[in-house]
């Protein structure tokens, strides 16, 4: 019985992350987002569409996706009997989803706003000090890719450094193994790399388009 409620929370979970919230969001304001700038469904690209306050709202969503099911564990709202080795399980399925939605033929985000909703759900310091150096380097250079891949190579060294420190004894406690932090961390970044593979080329050519932080009227 409790492996069918983990497979079934794991569907859950990708299916949750497969919710196109930056296709929606942009649906209520008659925007085709697959079909504009970018054509990507993240909270870059519906930023640059419609605004500074509709790319923090999409990522707000698409980080809580993401960390719902992790965060019910974490915060012990569902037992420990019912998770696989580790909840992260959960928010990499939610940042599958969101990559490879089923609701948009299997293509979706680079995967940013939900690693970072994982990270929130289950390391709330080590989300805050990424997205603090994210936006540090967005505001200072507008670049969103190039924000995105220094915090996503930030956030595997915090997680293997607070792990070899010990952080996670509240984990242990709980008899999570505390090594498939790192773990999925590094398996996150390698997708977000993935992500933004067309943008390292852009970087390195001087040719990445910079995001306007202005709120548009």
């Amino acid at each position: 019985m409790d492996y069918i409620i983990k497979f079934s929370l794991l569907i859950l979970a990708y299916l949750l992350g497969s919710i196109p919230f930056g296709y929606i969001v942009a649906k209520t304001k008659g925007i085709d987002i697959t079909t504009t700038g970018s054509k990507n469904i993240g909270a870059t690209n519906v930023t640059r569409t419609l605004g500074l306050r509709y790319g923090i709202l999409v990522f707000a969503l698409d980080a809580l996706k993401a960390g719902l099911i992790v965060s019910l564990f974490t915060l012990k709202i569902l037992p420990r009997d019912y998770a696989f080795q580790t909840p992260l399980f959960y928010g990499f399925a939610s940042v599958l989803g969101h990559s490879f939605s089923i609701f948009l033929k299997f293509k979706g985000g680079k995967a940013v706003a939900c690693s970072a909703g994982v990270l929130i759900a289950y390391d709330p310091l080590v989300a805050f000090i990424v997205i603090s150096v994210f936006t540090f380097i967005v505001k200072a250079t507008k670049y969103v890719s190039l924000g995105s891949l220094v915090a996503a190579g930030l956030a595997f060294i915090l997680s293997v450094a607070f792990t070899l420190l010990g952080r996670y004894e509240y984990y242990t406690q709980m008899d999570y193994p505390v090594f498939y932090f790192p773990i999925f961390t590094l398996v996150f970044v390698g997708l977000i790399f993935l992500r933004h593979k067309k943008n390292i080329e852009n970087l390195k050519n001087q040719t990445e388009t910079k995001i306007d932080l202005t709120e548009k009227k």
